[in-house]
């Protein structure tokens, strides 16, 4: 089998190869770090420095069947009054609770609950309440 090609063609082929390999060669000295250390020193404005803040990581609930016991009103009245080791926790937002709460609870809105389960003691009763 026998390929003839004009010695145009020819002569274009090798050009267009050697152009890529010139092009590689410059492109890669170009894209190449200047020697020795730079340093460069910028100070942002306050609100692009607070968006490009690293921002704290939420923790989405996972879907868990519900099956926390329930109390009514007059047991946990009658367990509060018994029991000095409970904690209250009220999950409504903060402008609920600034309205109006229980007494010595204290305030986690429910979307921060899985982000703050530390803040809980492991040794007392932990009542959640929202209504």
């Amino acid at each position: 089998m026998t390929i003839t090609v004009s010695r145009n063609a020819l002569i274009f082929v090798l050009a267009v190869i050697a152009l890529g390999a010139i092009g590689y060669f410059i492109g890669s000295q170009v894209n190449k770090p200047p020697a020795g250390p730079t340093m460069v020193t910028a100070t942002l404005p306050a609100a692009v420095a607070d968006a490009l803040a690293p921002q704290p990581q939420v923790v989405q609930p996972t879907l868990v069947p519900d099956t926390a016991p329930r109390i009514s009103m007059a047991d946990f009245k009658q367990q509060l009054d018994q029991r000095a080791d409970m904690i209250i926790v009220d999950v409504r937002t903060a402008d609920q609770y600034n309205l109006a709460h229980i007494p010595g609870a204290v305030n986690i809105p429910e979307m921060e609950v899985p982000n703050r389960l530390a803040e809980l003691p492991k040794d007392k009763q932990i009542v959640l309440y929202c209504n």
